[in-house]
């Protein structure tokens, strides 16, 4: 709700003055939306956004209010929407990018694929962040542990992609069971008959000496479809 609020307090700004927003004005409308919306993002965030021309649908709006159309990301190229609250159907998209600097992991020298990663192979570096693929990682706790799924080589940044999923559950290892169906749950305890992921199928002996299969989740939990 922040960069809601956020874009109400600029807009009842913009007309206390009584008059229309200048194209200054909405860029800076929209700016400090984008600001809002990117709080909580690691690193430094900088953003620039497109001022509009003299001759826009907001000319003569008192009201104007900030908002992102749908299935928009929080950086790189974007684009941000400003509406009339006296007239809804007047709207206007400017160009804006957002970047954000931070640090990202790297290669310190090359590993195989399958290999263990240590805290020797890998380093930060700083970076513009929002030029790199979504799931670049930006943690040293992260990777450290972690096997390569394929050879890596030095320099190279980290994606999780290029990441064995962790193991989740080890064989003889105590998990919780949940079986779900249609208008009921039932919860019990057994061990694991192997070694597992999370999404891989998995044999669990339960406390009675039933073995069943389910699939292990991300809280480490194996449920079972009945």
């Amino acid at each position: 709700m922040k960069p809601v609020i956020t874009a109400l307090l600029c807009a009842l700004l913009l007309s206390s003055t009584a008059q229309a927003a200048t194209p200054e004005a909405l860029r800076e409308l929209a700016e400090r939306f984008l600001r809002e919306r990117a709080q909580g993002l690691a690193g430094q965030v900088n953003i620039s956004v497109a001022t509009p021309s003299a001759r826009n649908p907001l000319a003569n709006c008192k009201q104007p209010e900030a908002f992102v159309p749908a299935a928009q990301k929080n950086w790189g190229r974007i684009t941000v929407g400003l509406r009339c609250s006296e007239t809804p159907a007047a709207s206007l998209y400017l160009s804006a990018r957002v970047s954000v600097i931070g640090s990202y992991v790297v290669m310190a020298r090359p590993v195989a694929g399958g290999q263990a990663i240590g805290i020797d192979d890998v380093r930060l570096v700083e970076g513009e962040l929002s030029s790199m693929p979504s799931d670049i990682l930006t943690q040293l706790d992260s990777v450290i542990g972690r096997h390569a799924r394929q050879a890596l080589n030095s320099g190279q940044s980290l994606r999780s992609v290029y990441l064995l999923a962790t193991v989740n559950v080890r064989a003889g290892q105590e998990v919780k069971v949940i079986a779900r169906g249609k208008g009921f749950t039932v919860a019990n305890g057994g061990r694991a008959l192997n070694t597992a992921m999370q999404g891989e199928v998995t044999r669990v002996r339960l406390d009675n000496g039933r073995v069943i299969v389910g699939v292990l989740g991300a809280d480490g939990i194996v449920e079972v479809a009945e």
